[in-house]
C-alpha cells in the first residue's frame, strides 16, 4: 500500500523593512487623514521597503529565520517557491534569486503570481510535491515591495499597501499532522477589479501608459469587497467541512490582511469570536501575497499558537483568485493521550490494559507511530477508542458521578459503552480491532466513496440517492446536522449523487478522504462476520440511558444493544435525532470525550443552546472541569 504522506510546517520567519510609514506621514503625501484610513482599512502604519530592496532582499531576511526555527540548512532544502506580484524583475524568477542567495543549491525555484492570494497557492504546490513522496523539504515564501506599484496620488489605493515577507519551511512526514487540504478558485471575469494594466504584453511601457498612469496597482474596492465577503465565507466552509472542523473546533483563522471590515465581515459570518482571528493589519497594511506567513510567524513566536492547533489559512486577490488551506491534524494522530497518560496513573492504565488485551504496542504506536500504520482502519480504531476511555477515566477522576445520558457517534458508541459500564474496555478493544479488520476488507481499495453534502435537508438528499441509484450502490450515510448529510457508496454513484446534489442548489459537496464506504448497504458483508463475533462477547445491561447510532432511541438491555452495534455498521448514522432526543429528555450539557472535538461543532449546529465541552488533552481536560464545576 502507498504511504500516504503530508506536510508540516517545521519553522516560520518574517521581515519588515525597516521604514515605517504612518497615516500622519501619508496627510502630506496625499489628500487623507488619519481618521479616515483607520475608519475604512483599520491601518495605522505600514512598512516601506528603502529604495535598495527588492522582494529577494525581504524574502531572504525572512527565509533565513525560517530556516533558523526549522533547525535545518538551505543545503537540504529541495523545493523553493516564492508567491509574488512584485518580482524583482520579469525574468529570472525572483526565487532562483533567493535560491542563489541562500546558497540553495539542491532545490529547484520558481514563482508563482497569484496577486494576494500567492501564499496559499505556493503552499498548495509545495504541499503536493512532498506529498508525492519524492522531496523532502521545501521553502515557501510570500513576498512583496508593492509600493514599487502604487500610485502615490490615489488615496484609495496608496494608504492600503505595505512591504514585507513571510515564510514557511516544509517537511515531509508521515504522521496525519500538517497541512490537511487546499482549496483553490479563481475567476478571470473579475479581472479588472484589482489590476495593473500597463507594462506587460498587451500595454507595454510607453508615453501614454506613463502618462496614463496604468503602471500603477489599479482596484476598484467596494465592487471588490462584495464578491470577496462571499467568496471567503464559501471557500471557508468548503476547507473546515472538508474536514468536519467545527467553528468551536478552528484554533485560529489567519486572514490575508486585506482590510479589517472585510475580515471582520468574515468572522462575523462565521460566527468566529475576534480572539481566534489573527490580525496585525494596523501595524503591517496589506502586504499581499507576505501577508499570511507574517503574520503566522508573529503568532507562532508570540506563543500563540502550539502543536495540535487547527488552523485556517484564507486568502483572496486580484484574478480574481481565492483559496484556503487547513493546517492541523486528523482524528487519529501521533501522539494523541500521550499527555493524559504521562500526567496521570489512570490513563496509563489504560493504556496499559490495550497492550495486553491486544498483544501489541497500542501505547507506543499512538504516541510514536509510525503514522501508516496508525492510519490503518484496523489500528485506528482500536487506537482511538484507547485515547477516548483514557481521556474519560481522567475525567471520571473529577467527576465520578455517571451523566444521564450517553451516546457515541460511529465508533464512539463502542467508548460510549465502555464508559456506561456495558461492556469491559479489554473487550471493547478486542471488538473494535476486529470490526476494523473487517470494514477494511469488506469493499476493494477505492471502490467506495464518501462525501458530504450542505445545505440540503434529509428528504431532499434521499431523494437524490434513490435517483442516482442506477449509477450503483448510494445512501445517506451519517445525519449529521439537519443540513450536512454524508452519502456513501460505490464510487460511481456518490460522484452522480454529488452532482446532482450540486445542482439541486447545495452549498457545498465535499468528497471525504476516507478507506472505506461506512454506514452503507456495502459494509453487510463486515455486519455478517461481525454479529458472529460479537455474540461471544459478554455484555452488561444498563443502569443508564444509551442512544443508539441506528434507530436513535434509548437502550439499556444487552441483547438489544449488540443487535444494535451489529445494524449500526451498515446502517446510518442517525446523530441529529440521537441529540435531540438527549435534548428532549432534559440534556443541556454536552461532554465530548477523546481526540478530534468533530462532535462538538455538530452538537452546536443542531441546537446552539447547549453547553458543549471536549476532553482531549491537559488543556481540554482543565478547561471543562473548571468550567463544569463553576
Amino acid at each position: 500500500m502507498t504511504t500516504p504522506w503530508y506536510s508540516q510546517i517545521i519553522g516560520t520567519g518574517s521581515y519588515l523593512p525597516k521604514k515605517i510609514m504612518t497615516n500622519h506621514d501619508l496627510e502630506a503625501i496625499v489628500a487623507t487623514t488619519d481618521q479616515w484610513i483607520t475608519e475604512r482599512t483599520g491601518i495605522k502604519e505600514r512598512h516601506i521597503a528603502d529604495p535598495q530592496e527588492a522582494t529577494s532582499d525581504l524574502a531572504v531576511e525572512a527565509a533565513k529565520k525560517a530556516l533558523a526555527a526549522a533547525g535545518i540548512q538551505a543545503e537540504e532544502l529541495d523545493l523553493l517557491v516564492v508567491g509574488t506580484q512584485t518580482p524583482d524583475m520579469t525574468f529570472p524568477s525572483t526565487a532562483c534569486l533567493v535560491q542563489a542567495k541562500l546558497g540553495a543549491k539542491k532545490a529547484f525555484a520558481f514563482d508563482l503570481s497569484a496577486a494576494c492570494s500567492g501564499f496559499i497557492y505556493a503552499l498548495s504546490v509545495a504541499d503536493q510535491y512532498l506529498k508525492s513522496g519524492k522531496y523532502q523539504y521545501a521553502l515557501v515564501i510570500g513576498a512583496e515591495v508593492i509600493s514599487r506599484i502604487l500610485d502615490w496620488t490615489d488615496r484609495s489605493t496608496c494608504v492600503i499597501f505595505g512591504d514585507g515577507a513571510g515564510a514557511v519551511v516544509l517537511k515531509r512526514t508521515e504522521e496525519k499532522r500538517g497541512i490537511l487540504s487546499s482549496h483553490l478558485h479563481s475567476d478571470g471575469q473579475f479581472w479588472d477589479l484589482i489590476c495593473m494594466p500597463g507594462g506587460g504584453s498587451r500595454l507595454p511601457i510607453s508615453e501614454m501608459i506613463l502618462s496614463d498612469r496604468l503602471n500603477f496597482l489599479k482596484m476598484k474596492g467596494s465592487e471588490t469587497y462584495k464578491i470577496a465577503v462571499r467568496n471567503l465565507e464559501e471557500v471557508a466552509w468548503e476547507a473546515l467541512n472538508h474536514h468536519q472542523i467545527s467553528i468551536e473546533k478552528l484554533s485560529f483563522m489567519i486572514p490575508h490582511q486585506a482590510n479589517i471590515r472585510i475580515i471582520r465581515a468574515l468572522a462575523e459570518r462565521l460566527k468566529l469570536p475576534e480572539e481566534k482571528v489573527v490580525i496585525n493589519i494596523d501595524r503591517c497594511g496589506n502586504t499581499s501575497a507576505a501577508s499570511i506567513p507574517l503574520a503566522l510567524d508573529e503568532a507562532v513566536r508570540a506563543g500563540k499558537i502550539k502543536k495540535g492547533d487547527y488552523l485556517l489559512f484564507i486568502a483572496f486577490g486580484a484574478g480574481l483568485t481565492w483559496g484556503a488551506s487547513v493546517v492541523g491534524q486528523g482524528s487519529q494522530y501521533v501522539g494523541m493521550g500521550k499527555e493524559l497518560a504521562e500526567a496521570y496513573p489512570e490513563a496509563r492504565e489504560i493504556f496499559a490494559l490495550a497492550d495486553r488485551a491486544l498483544n501489541r504496542h497500542m501505547a507506543s504506536l499512538c504516541f510514536e507511530g509510525p503514522a501508516d500504520q496508525l492510519n490503518q482502519t484496523s489500528n485506528t480504531q482500536p487506537a482511538i477508542l484507547t485515547a477516548s476511555i483514557a481521556a474519560h477515566a481522567v475525567l471520571k477522576k473529577h467527576f465520578p458521578t455517571p451523566p444521564q445520558w450517553i451516546a457515541g457517534h460511529s465508533l464512539g458508541e463502542y467508548t460510549a459503552l465502555v464508559a456506561a459500564g456495558g461492556i469491559s474496555f479489554e473487550e471493547a478493544v478486542r471488538l473494535v480491532a476486529r470490526r476494523g479488520e473487517l470494514m477494511q476488507k469488506a469493499v476493494p481499495e477505492g471502490a467506495g466513496a464518501m462525501a458530504a453534502i450542505l445545505g440540503l435537508n434529509r428528504s431532499v438528499v434521499e431523494s437524490l440517492c434513490r435517483e442516482s441509484s442506477f449509477a450503483g450502490v448510494v445512501a445517506p450515510a451519517n445525519y449529521n446536522t439537519p443540513e450536512q448529510i454524508v452519502i456513501a457508496g460505490e464510487r460511481k454513484a456518490v460522484e452522480v449523487a454529488s452532482k446532482k446534489a450540486e445542482e439541486a442548489g447545495a452549498k457545498k459537496v465535499v468528497p471525504l478522504s476516507v478507506s472505506v464506504p461506512s454506514h452503507c448497504i456495502l459494509m453487510e458483508p463486515a455486519a455478517v462476520e461481525l454479529k458472529k463475533y460479537i455474540e461471544k462477547v459478554p455484555f452488561r445491561d444498563l443502569n443508564l440511558g444509551l442512544v443508539n447510532n441506528a434507530d436513535a432511541r434509548e437502550l439499556r438491555k444487552s441483547d438489544d444493544i449488540k443487535h444494535s452495534l451489529i445494524r449500526q455498521i451498515s446502517a446510518p448514522l442517525l446523530w441529529v435525532d440521537s441529540v435531540l432526543l438527549m435534548i428532549e429528555k432534559g440534556v443541556t450539557t454536552f461532554v465530548e470525550i477523546g481526540p478530534g472535538r468533530v462532535l462538538s461543532g455538530l452538537i452546536k449546529r443542531i441546537n446552539r443552546q447547549v453547553e458543549v465541552f471536549s476532553v482531549e488533552d491537559g488543556q481540554t481536560l482543565e478547561n471543562t472541569v473548571k468550567k463544569l464545576k463553576g
